[in-house]
């Protein structure tokens, strides 16, 4: 639970051209809490803070008759002087995700039983308890995105929220979405590619690409050893996301991803 905490945090800053650098934490321990979930926390906690060079800066810790909560709070520096925002693209900017999309998504079907993961069953689990958002990613959305957020609501929701701060359509190819080995099982054993994209808890960065960048973006993500895959463009029209098929035709998509009101 810590280590997944803080990396969706971290998520939300490396999405905006930013290194974290420091962590506030609240922790309210229900009473049934023994010392050995404190120290298994506190051990996820020390692996996370090292895995994004985060220093525990402040916070609060109590005991309360409620289940266990945890709040995080990330602070960062931007990595060339610029925070990148949901705002900024441009009608004929490509849209890039790093990573794939809708393994977390598998991996909570797989743990309540929607679905028989397989062999696949260790890997979607870990994308989905422990998300591992990309630290080398922040210098690329800072150097080369004209906007950017992370995928946490579901893709189709995200490149949404993109599209509508930015006042143009992003346009999301269903065939070009990168899909990790379980996804494509998932998918030849008759799922959805829509499900993978409205799933959700991926942690990885989407990015709109001036078009004149997109072969130096792409260099450069080859050479920090990131994949980055060019999933759709942004385009004049309604704000918001349309899932495009393979003949060009707009998907239904009942529900983009989660909704927080």
């Amino acid at each position: 639970m810590a280590r997944k905490a803080v990396a969706a945090n971290a998520s939300d800053l490396i999405a905006k051209g930013c290194a974290p650098r420091a962590m506030l934490l609240g922790c309210v321990w229900p009473s049934s809490a023994k010392e050995g979930d404190v120290a298994a926390f506190a051990d996820g906690l020390e692996e996370a803070l090292g895995a994004y060079g985060l220093s525990l800066v402040g916070g609060d810790t109590t005991r309360g008759a409620t289940g266990l909560v945890v709040s995080v709070t990330l602070l960062g520096k931007p990595c060339e002087g610029r925070i990148v925002g949901r705002a900024g693209a441009a009608p004929g900017d490509k849209l890039y995700l790093f990573g794939t999309v809708g393994d977390a998504g598998l991996g909570l079907r797989h743990l309540t039983g929607q679905w028989r993961a397989g062999e696949h069953a260790e890997a979607v689990t870990a994308a989905y308890r422990l998300p591992g958002p990309p630290l080398a990613a922040a210098k690329l959305v800072a150097h080369y995105a004209s906007a950017a957020l992370d995928v946490s609501d579901g893709l189709v929701a995200d490149a949404g929220h993109l599209g509508a701060a930015s006042g143009l359509s992003c346009l999301v190819e269903a065939l070009t979405l990168p899909l990790s080995q379980a996804g494509r099982a998932y998918v030849a054993g008759g799922g959805s590619v829509t499900d993978l994209a409205t799933a959700g808890d991926d942690y990885q960065p989407l990015v709109a690409v001036p078009s004149a960048q997109a072969q130096p973006f792409e260099a450069a993500a080859r050479s920090a050893g990131l994949t980055v895959t060019q999933i759709g463009r942004c385009a004049a029209g309604e704000p918001g996301c349309t899932l495009l098929d393979g003949a060009g035709a707009p998907v239904e998509v009942r529900s983009g991803g989660w909704s927080h009101f």
